[in-house]
């Protein structure tokens, strides 16, 4: 996706929401400016604000369903479930602050990388990468000829996820679905603290700005100053308590799920190709989806990300150290080897050719396949 057709896009979207908004939503729709509790709580009312490229809806739906959760953990205040959430809500205020101090020196370290970098960056060097070469019937040796840019983005921690910098367009709608969805379960804890303690829900509801989704929820403002220090702390850090959980629960192997969802896990294979940068000489040899399995004789299996970018810029030798056969590349390729194994009598070494160079779709392998 070009940059002209995001913004195109992007502009028929804001269009479209300006016109939803001016033919179907009534302009002389009451909209009560009381607090919630201070008005009929069996009444739903519901409101869209729109200005330029902001949307917001907030509705009182499920206001009553909070008053009936909230009337639930009062009449079983003693119980097993009601006690067990405090517990959990009071760690909460805990984990919430050491979750503070954590991003806070995640920050400053990143910051010094950050500025690490870009002092780097300053200091004049030769543009170039390390020259590597196939591995040969006899052992040559060819120096590098200029010095690799050491400075690499591994050892920053935090990385924006930027669609069309840091991350390809196509990314956008995924992104934006994990942020809303992050933020949906962020507020779920907000009001669960908040019924467990029968402060009542004012309105929850979302919105929009340019492309920035976002969930919220209000509670009347004297239901949170007559409560007391204790609650007010609960319900301000269930949220983030509900972020944290929910990053453990996404680090477990949930790989069936990701499958029934259309993905599959490949990092046990090797690298897929994103994107290309246009124009360059690797543009028509490396299609979008393809699988990187191997740099010469270098595994990309279980791979970190930056392994592409280590390997062609590490100082080394470019031919392998270990034994191996080396085949003319006709012979090797011609349909007659595809008939049985290739022996190789010296060693009574027998492999099967068919095994070896058997092509899956999408699968390529920028090294020669060795007996």
């Amino acid at each position: 996706m070009t940059p002209f057709t995001f913004f195109l896009l992007l502009f028929g979207l804001w269009s479209s929401i300006h016109l939803i908004h001016r033919f179907y939503v009534p302009a002389n729709k009451s909209r009560s400016i009381l607090p919630t509790s201070l008005t009929t709580r069996g009444r739903t009312t519901t409101s869209v604000t729109i200005a330029g490229p902001y949307l917001r809806v907030e509705s009182t739906a499920f206001n009553s369903g909070h008053d009936i959760l909230a009337q639930w953990f009062s009449r079983n205040r003693i119980s097993r479930v009601p006690a067990t959430l405090r517990v959990v809500f009071d760690s909460g205020i805990a984990v919430s602050l050491l979750g503070m101090v954590v991003a806070l020196a995640v920050l400053v370290w990143t910051f010094v990388q950050l500025a690490r970098k870009s002092v780097a960056d300053l200091v004049p060097r030769s543009a170039g990468v390390y020259p590597h070469a196939k591995r040969a019937y006899d052992s040559i040796y060819v120096p590098p000829t200029v010095t690799p840019h050491t400075t690499t983005e591994a050892d920053i921690p935090v990385q924006l996820l930027i669609p069309g910098i840091t991350l390809p367009l196509s990314h956008l709608p995924l992104l934006i679905s994990a942020l809303f969805f992050s933020q949906a379960i962020h507020e779920t804890g907000h009001a669960l603290a908040a019924a467990l303690d029968g402060v009542p829900l004012q309105s929850l509801g979302a919105s929009l700005t340019l492309l920035l989704p976002a969930a919220f929820v209000a509670f009347p403002t004297h239901a949170i100053a007559t409560s007391g220090p204790r609650i007010r702390a609960r319900i301000a850090a269930a949220g983030p308590l509900f972020s944290a959980l929910l990053f453990l629960v996404l680090l477990l192997p949930l790989e069936r799920p990701f499958f029934l969802l259309g993905y599959s896990d490949i990092s046990a294979d090797g690298l897929l190709v994103a994107s290309v940068t246009p124009g360059s000489p690797l543009a028509s040899h490396l299609p979008p989806g393809t699988l990187l399995t191997t740099l010469d004789d270098f595994s990309l299996a279980n791979a970190q990300e930056n392994a592409w970018n280590d390997y062609l810029t590490t100082q080394r030798s470019p031919v392998s150290k270990e034994p191996a056969w080396c085949l003319d590349t006709e012979w090797f390729l011609s349909g007659k080897l595809r008939r049985g194994p290739i022996c190789f009598l010296l060693m009574a070494y027998c492999t099967q050719i068919a095994r070896m160079v058997a092509v899956q779709p999408h699968r390529l392998d920028l090294a020669p396949k060795h007996a």
